[in-house]
């Protein structure tokens, strides 16, 4: 009979599994015991479905009472588990993170205990009780129940990812990008299908795929492990999209009308800003081209935009002259996955995003192979990527500049049950790049190295241990080439006090450690000399996290956590004490040791209260308490070692998040359904001069959805959004002028988009 349920399960692994697409793998593993006493129990039929899978995985628990459920590709999964004399027990929506693996161990009742005993089976779908990470998994949190942000900036019709990170705790919108605890938005590290995709030059996203075109999108914050790094602020990755031997695709259109948009408020600037229209359409489609062998995927979504200046001061008839803005870019995709075998499959895919405004036109397209492998009876996962990233700035008025990047990532990931069960994983990242732009050309390389071990002590104690290993080299014309290594260790613990997957008491320490933007490399005058300090450091800083989960409910959960933050090493461009021209240092040492130390720090404190997915219900509400003071913001602002140590035009100390959305059938054959949902954030205002603050920012956004089945897995979908209802327009940015800082920008107004999609 054993035998029977092994074979049964290996052949079930090999259907499922040839279905699905190659993303990069991961495990779902745990043990099994009998409620009341503990005892392992052996024999237990795992039946794992997924929509991600053709039928059903079965697995079969050994004489210890362990499963392993390996090589699964990351998404939702239903985990069920049966033998005779005990009660059947499923766990829905469990997680499984790309390349990560998920621990799910269960208690099952016996049938004798079942009239005393009514649900003792535990798991994480809520609540990770092997992980210290803070952020989000966007995709299964947000994409899959429509809870929806704008599009960022003006002219930017393209929905990503990073629309979506506002409304978790830690993140600030800010101009330019996301702030996380504090960092700039040049701070931050983007990673598609694990390569880098942040600019070498400027620190920010270079390359940021529409919504259509990724999946499982997720933004870490804090307290994440060894093979997360380059980055002092937080970790934005993707995947892009795959095929199956399912064919599927959609068409689809989002319109964002001028006619609807509410008052801007005037800033008293030169020109006074009113959109027109914004908004993207595309198409995509995944199958088979060879059943169980070769599967594709392509998508393609343009968009376009256009926003009217209108000059505050009148022309010499007396009118108000009036210009326009037109953005307009392309995004497409193409993925082809080929299965070697069922332990092996390799995927080659290009993106390209090219785009032009009135400022001038980008061009970013990187090129990637991907391999995916599994040995040792699939207890040892590994994959290698290796990729191109090309960039293309050409201003209106100026010369092109370009950055080719060439890159290798590697990971291997080993599941082993000694004494205590180990889920060990090691990697390397190697770069090398080329940064040419009118008269200079920087060659530079990146190296990093990273292991890790996440050490489970039965069900209560989680223990990770890593460190990371980091090397970058620049060589500037003219001067030696600048070589830093660092050493970044992590630790992480985690209680379940009670062991069943309900609650975790966790804390972390970590050191961060950033990369030197090639842009600071450039003078900020023609008139001034960059002298590069052949001491230079990056930035850097340490962190420590601590927090409370518990699931008060099923699937609520309620939680606390406190967030620290200091810099350890700042970077600026000093101004020489000569007059000769300006230093890249670190203020406070090397040839910038006349300069005062840069320092920030940040302290926060969240208690949140969230429902991944109950009753189809979607919810959260937090709270966050921040403190951020110092004398420094961003390795790009000014820098001139005169300004004292204070609060920092950052620092906003309280922000409120709520959101909730859920799903309704509108009828019996389920034919039609509706999704309705809102958020809110607000936020305390901007610091000024005299000590007070700008009045608090308030954001209030739904939308209503509804969905109409035209056949089986043949749906239209109806969309209306409406940001900002209320037009609220509070300052969101201020800056010096004269002698005191005023607003330079508001929240963005009232915008209403519509939309349609055609799914099969």
């Amino acid at each position: 009979m054993k035998g029977w349920l092994r074979a049964v399960g290996v052949l079930a692994a090999c259907l499922a599994l040839s279905a699905a697409g190659a993303e990069a793998r991961g495990v779902i593993f745990g043990t099994v015991k009998e409620a009341g006493t503990g005892a392992t129990v052996a024999d237990v039929v795992i039946t794992v479905t997924s929509p991600l899978l053709r039928g059903e995985l079965t697995v079969v628990t050994d004489a210890q009472g362990r499963y392993r459920v390996p090589d699964l590709p990351p998404g939702s999964y239903t985990v069920r588990f049966e033998k005779e004399m005990f009660r059947p027990y499923a766990r829905a929506d469990v997680p499984l993170k790309e390349g990560h693996s998920t621990k799910l161990d269960v208690s099952l009742v016996a049938e004798s205990l079942e009239d005393g005993i009514h649900d003792l089976a535990c798991g994480p779908p809520t609540i990770d009780i092997g992980s210290t990470t803070t952020g989000r998994d966007l995709d299964l949190e947000y994409m899959l129940y429509r809870v929806l942000g704008r599009s960022s900036g003006s002219l930017d019709a393209v929905r990503t990812g990073e629309d979506l990170a506002p409304l978790v705790p830690g993140v600030l919108d800010v101009a330019g990008g996301l702030s996380i605890h504090g960092a700039s938005v040049f701070e931050n590290e983007y990673r598609l299908d694990d390569l880098s995709v942040r600019d070498a030059v400027l620190g920010v996203d270079a390359l940021s795929p529409s919504t259509e075109l990724i999946q499982a999108p997720e933004l870490a914050t804090g307290g994440y492990p060894a093979e997360y790094g380059r980055a002092t602020g937080g970790q934005l990755e993707a995947m892009t999209r795959s095929g199956s031997n399912e064919m599927h695709g959609s068409v689809f259109a989002f319109w964002t009308p001028g006619l609807l948009e509410g008052r801007r408020a005037s800033t008293g600037l030169g020109s006074q800003e009113a959109l027109r229209h914004q908004g993207d359409f595309g198409a995509t489609l995944g199958g088979p081209l060879l059943e169980d062998k070769l599967w594709f995927f392509a998508g393609v979504t343009p968009a376009l935009s256009r926003v009217a200046r209108t000059r505050q001061v009148p022309d010499s008839d007396g009118g108000l002259p009036r210009s326009f803005d037109d953005a307009r870019s392309l995004q497409a995709l193409g993925k082809l996955t080929y299965l070697i075998n069922i332990d092996h499959h390799v995927a080659l895919s290009l993106i390209t995003a090219p785009s032009s405004q009135e400022g001038g036109s980008t061009d970013a397209t990187r090129t990637s192979l991907r391999y995916d492998g599994a040995f040792k009876d699939k207890k040892l996962l590994v994959n290698v990527n290796a990729g191109w990233l090309s960039q293309q700035v050409t201003p209106r008025a100026g010369e092109e500049r370009t950055v080719d990047r060439y890159q290798v990532h590697a990971r291997a990931t080993w599941l082993a049950y000694w004494p205590v069960t180990h889920v060990m994983e090691a990697g390397v990242d190697s770069e090398w790049l080329v940064h040419e732009r009118p008269g200079a050309k920087t060659p530079g390389q990146v190296f990093s190295g990273y292991v890790q071990d996440s050490a489970f002590f039965g069900n209560r104690l989680t223990l990770n241990v890593g460190a990371r290993y980091d090397v970058q080299r620049i060589e500037e014309a003219g001067q030696d080439p600048i070589t830093r290594a660092r050493l970044s260790p992590r630790v992480g613990l985690i209680v379940d006090p009670w062991g069943n997957g309900r609650m975790k008491v966790f804390a972390h320490y970590g050191k961060f450690q950033g990369l030197i933007p090639l842009g600071l490399l450039d003078a900020p005058a023609p008139t001034e000399d960059v002298t590069v300090d052949p001491d230079l450091e990056p930035l850097s800083s340490r962190e420590v996290v601590a927090g409370l989960e518990y699931e008060v409910l099923r699937n609520v959960v309620l939680g606390a956590t406190y967030t620290h933050r200091r810099l350890e090493n700042g970077l600026a461009l000093v101004p020489r004490a000569d007059g000769g021209g300006v230093v890249l240092g670190n203020p406070g040492s090397g040839l910038a040791s006349d300069s005062p130390r840069a320092v920030r720090n940040q302290d926060a404190v969240t208690m949140e209260l969230r429902i991944p997915y109950r009753n189809r219900w979607v919810g959260q509400a937090s709270y966050t308490w921040s403190k951020l003071t110092g004398n420094y913001v961003s390795p790009f602002s000014a820098w001139d070692g005169l300004t004292p140590r204070q609060r920092l035009p950052l620092d906003r100390p309280h922000v409120l998040r709520i959101l909730g959305a859920r799903q309704f059938d509108l009828d019996r054959l389920r034919k039609w359904r509706a999704d309705v949902g809102a958020s809110y954030l607000g936020a305390s205002g901007l610091l000024l001069e005299s000590g007070e603050r700008t009045p608090w920012v308030h954001s209030f956004d739904v939308y209503l959805g509804a969905r109409y089945a035209v056949r089986k897995e043949q749906d239209v979908a109806f969309r209306l959004d409406v940001f900002n209802v209320l037009n609220a327009q509070e300052p969101a940015q201020v800056e010096q002028r004269d002698t005191a800082l005023e607003p330079v920008r508001y929240q963005a107004p009232r915008q209403v988009r519509l939309g349609v999609r055609y799914e099969f």
